[in-house]
């Protein structure tokens, strides 16, 4: 089955008919979940990203060579990219500041009231000390005010920031310092920041070396190593 194909067929059709056609192939993978197929033809009706990678993931797990999943998985990864390049080609201003700038002021950049960021700054200091501090694009996802994609699209942007204004000596965060290494791509990157953000939504906190073990972006003897240099630069800068 030609299912890049399928994919452009069913992205271009009518709304009515896309609805029809979803709770078909919903019910097929509800009827037999062991079957990649099914799985696969599912894609082009996910509403997300992060549900677009978990579908083609599956169907990729359940038949490794088969060559039109791996197709529609290329396919998929090209389209991801475009949207990236665009991603980080739409804030040139943001891109050619010498600071690196907080997710609230990216998240304004990009369309976000600047009051929802404020309650959501306030909602984060109020928080207990004893316990740990809520993320501010975590409790924006929470409450609902920012989508999973925006949020993922502005930690990327920041990312960008950090990796141009690298230093030797900085402690970097795990993904940020995984593409420095050329162990993931940004595109990766994005992705399991994505399915890290959905998680978010349902109040589930996923470390993002877990989501990338998993995803197999990397392998558990890259992690590990990673996880020992990042602990290697934290004590460098006290001893």
């Amino acid at each position: 089955m030609d299912l890049v194909g399928w994919y452009q067929q069913v992205t271009a059709m009518a709304a009515a008919e896309r609805t029809k056609l979803k709770a078909r192939a919903r019910a097929a993978v509800v009827k037999n979940p062991r079957h990649a197929m099914a799985w696969a033809t599912l894609v082009p009706f996910v509403d997300t990203d992060a549900h677009q990678i978990e579908s083609i993931k599956r169907a990729l797990k359940l038949e490794p060579h088969n060559r039109d999943i791996r197709a529609l998985d290329k396919h998929l990864n090209r389209l991801a990219t475009a949207r990236l390049q665009a991603l980080l080609q739409a804030q040139p201003t943001l891109l050619e500041a010498t600071t690196i700038p907080r997710i609230g002021d990216i998240l304004r950049s990009r369309g976000t009231p600047i009051h929802i960021v404020h309650e959501a700054i306030k909602v984060q200091r109020a928080a207990p000390i004893n316990i740990r501090r809520p993320l501010l694009g975590e409790i924006l996802v929470q409450q609902g005010l920012v989508m999973p994609h925006d949020l993922a699209g502005a930690l990327l942007l920041q990312s960008h920031h950090i990796l141009a204004a690298h230093q030797p000596s900085r402690v970097l965060p795990l993904g940020i310092q995984l593409v420095l290494h050329r162990t993931i791509s940004l595109l990766q990157l994005h992705q399991a920041l994505i399915v890290q953000i959905e998680g978010m939504s349902r109040h589930l906190v996923e470390p993002l070396g877990t989501i990338l073990l998993r995803r197999g972006d990397i392998t558990d003897g890259a992690l590990k190593a990673a996880l020992q240099e990042q602990r290697e630069r934290f004590y460098e800068r006290f001893f």
